[in-house]
């Protein structure tokens, strides 16, 4: 079980040990960023008939978004841009990390990310809903970054400019833990139901770091193989299921 402190610019380094531990045979937990707090009242608590629940619907969520093709995403923030998934299928995470409840689909199409993503945590280790983060698109990769706190910028810059990798899309997910809150730590806030987050860097093209961003309140409307659009969430709540 791998315990490591809340440091988002560590992120390269745990890449690589969780990739030496794969080469070992066992069962790897995963929680950079725990705290006592989510084993006491955070998204650590669930009892055993609410994790049952949260995979039953986690399930349900995963079998709506069978064929999805390509993804549209807005919030009030700002947030507008879109995606592509390839006819991926979606995964329930149900181990690995602890704490554990998003569906998520690992990765996207690398170079489909067109628009305006609006995100209001991750790659900071803090919350920054009063200055959010604004990564606009650039040829299908995550381009020009904006924020009022020129910190947070620098840490974010950083990661992307990691590798050539770094600035492809890597993962999209959908949090479902009914007990996740919305804190610095992103191991529990990714985790929130009503918020869905996209990284960049890691499976889609080889690369050192994979950075996560949240995305408060979004509508999330996927198109499916057949041209069929289903509106999956709107202003963070689901209403397809």
């Amino acid at each position: 079980m791998n315990l490591f402190r809340n440091l988002d610019e560590e992120t390269a380094y745990r890449i690589q040990f969780n990739k030496l531990e794969r080469q070992r045979k066992g069962r790897i937990i995963h929680s950079p960023g725990i705290t006592l707090d989510m084993i006491t009242d955070g998204a650590a608590t669930l009892t055993e008939q609410e994790y049952s629940n949260m995979f039953t619907f986690g399930e349900k969520l995963k079998d709506t978004l069978k064929g999805t093709e390509h993804v549209h995403i807005s919030c009030p923030h700002g947030s507008d841009f879109t995606f592509k998934t390839g006819g991926k299928d979606f995964v329930v995470e149900k181990g690995g990390n602890i704490p554990c409840g998003e569906v998520m689909l690992m990765p996207p199409i690398g170079d489909s990310f067109q628009g305006k993503l609006v995100c209001i945590s991750g790659g900071a280790s803090v919350v920054y809903r009063d200055t959010p983060v604004i990564i606009h698109s650039d040829n299908g990769l995550a381009g020009k970054i904006e924020c009022e706190n020129p910190e947070i910028i620098e840490k974010i810059r950083i990661e992307l400019d990691r590798d050539e990798g770094a600035r492809y899309l890597g993962e999209f997910a959908f949090g479902i833990n009914p007990r996740a809150r919305l804190v610095d730590s992103f191991l529990e806030a990714e985790k929130v139901i009503g918020t869905i987050h996209i990284a960049f860097g890691g499976r889609y093209k080889p690369s050192k770091t994979h950075i996560d961003l949240l995305i408060e309140n979004p509508t999330v409307t996927v198109t499916k193989s057949d041209g069929e659009e289903t509106v999956i969430m709107k202003n963070g709540k689901f209403i397809m299921l």
